[in-house]
């Protein structure tokens, strides 16, 4: 036997339109609470993005400065081996029978060395 209220409804009906209130509460604070979770995800997503980009960007400024170091030392080992040429040519023009000399000594030992390995 079911009770009835004053204005003609039921407990039993009473009480799940109580329920269905508090369900569509419940709802309606999940569905708010949804929202601020994606903003926070796009918010963390637009960080992350942002952070990856300046490690990016901080990457290339590292190998362009790691290229300039590189070129640098060519040229600087490039002007060191034509100077060192250039000196080197010097001295055989200003004393070229002490260059040959040096040479035939070096190849006549150098000969030697070998003969006496192969044998």
């Amino acid at each position: 036997m079911t009770t009835r209220l004053k204005n003609g409804r039921s407990h039993a009906t009473h009480k799940t339109d109580k329920v269905q209130d508090a369900l569509e509460l419940l709802n309606q604070a999940a569905r708010a609470k949804q929202d601020e979770l994606y903003q926070a995800l796009e918010d963390k997503y637009q960080e992350i993005k942002q952070t990856i980009a300046e490690a990016a960007e901080n990457g290339r400024d590292v190998l362009e400065q790691a290229k300039k170091k590189a070129e640098d030392a060519v040229d600087m080992g490039q002007e060191i081996l034509k100077s060192k040429a250039t000196e080197i040519d010097k001295k055989v023009h200003d004393n070229p029978w002490g260059f040959l000399g040096g040479v035939a000594i070096t190849s006549f030992l150098l000969g030697y060395a070998l003969r006496k390995k192969m044998s």
